[in-house]
């Protein structure tokens, strides 16, 4: 039967540690395993070592090296049984590490050359991604299904194989997570927003199942109104990678438009595209719409897929941009 743990906290580091480890881990749970129990545990990734049970079988004692992260949860595993991953985090008053601090930098100001670690460790981990099948909700593939996905056109530019050679998803996972990314509607940034921090999460899983730097990387952006920035960066450009080598999985054959290629876009003077920057000029974030302006996020909506009415920032620069990379494949 499986023991359901309530709580654990992690103590300050003892004035002389113990060989096991400066901070003492106390965890408890909600029924007795017995007192003789084989117990093993871990915080996150770091293992609890010279555990003791106590008497009533009710909890364990342990040491741990270092502070756990705040988000490390307690995973235990009694009598060899399969691990037990709790849920749980430290409790208040606990010390903890502080936590990882990661920033999102200009892709263009990541380091010196064309191939930044950031960038490289980036590449490495979308060729795994799209290595996988278009049914692993872990995928390249699915993860952009998740935005949308428009199976003909797929098919017809290799991003999948026609039918029954790329299966898709069961039929319960499309009708949950396909197809649901949210335009013309007040929802537009907060989903975005979303699904930007699950897309970085599963490149940086892929980056630690690599052995790279996972637990500092973050996503980088490109600032394309920038002087010297208003091209797509090269790494985005090349069939190959940094040694010459093709199959550069951040280069895509398919996208195309005046904003893919190595010319430089000038948003400021070609005529109807100076709107770049109008929405940060609008003070409310929700507006009526119907004719006056329908705010800096959009008008009121319910979650909808496509409605009728452009936020003023999906407006410009969204949709503006979406053109210049390749507006017919906003699919992908």
């Amino acid at each position: 039967m499986a023991i359901e743990f309530k709580g654990f906290r992690v103590g300050p580091a003892a004035a002389t540690p113990s060989p096991w480890g400066a901070h003492q881990v106390q965890a408890w749970a909600a029924a007795s395993f017995g007192p003789n129990a084989d117990v093993s545990a871990a915080i996150g990734a770091q293992e609890i070592a010279g555990i003791r049970i106590d008497q009533h079988g009710l909890g364990f004692t342990g040491y741990a090296a270092n502070p756990p992260q705040p988000t490390d949860t307690l995973k235990v595993r009694i009598n060899g049984g399969d691990e037990i991953d709790t849920g749980l985090v430290a409790e208040p008053g606990s010390v903890l590490a502080a936590p990882t601090v990661r920033t999102r930098r200009n892709v263009y100001k990541l380091g010196p050359g064309d191939w930044p670690d950031t960038l490289l460790w980036y590449a490495r981990a979308v060729k795994a991604l799209k290595a996988r099948a278009l049914a692993d909700r872990t995928s390249w593939r699915f993860m952009a299904a998740i935005h949308g996905i428009n199976r003909s056109v797929w098919d017809g530019y290799n991003i999948t194989r026609p039918l029954p050679n790329d299966p898709a998803p069961s039929a319960a996972d499309v009708a949950t997570y396909f197809d649901q990314c949210q335009h013309q509607s007040w929802y537009f940034l907060p989903w975005h927003r979303g699904y930007l921090q699950a897309f970085e999460d599963l490149i940086r899983a892929a980056i630690r199942d690599l052995g790279g730097p996972h637990a500092t990387w973050a996503l980088p952006y490109w600032n394309y109104m920038n002087a010297g920035e208003n091209v797509l960066p090269p790494a985005f450009r090349s069939p190959d990678w940094p040694d010459g080598t093709g199959d550069n999985p951040l280069f895509v054959t398919q996208r195309y438009g005046e904003l893919s290629g190595a010319t430089p876009f000038d948003f400021k003077t070609v005529n109807g595209r100076t709107r770049m920057l109008d929405a940060l000029a609008e003070r409310r974030f929700t507006g009526p719409g119907g004719g006056g302006s329908p705010g800096f996020g959009g008008v009121k909506t319910g979650f909808s897929w496509s409605g009728t009415t452009n936020g003023l920032i999906e407006s410009f620069p969204h949709n503006l941009v979406h053109v210049l990379i390749g507006l017919s494949l906003i699919h992908i």
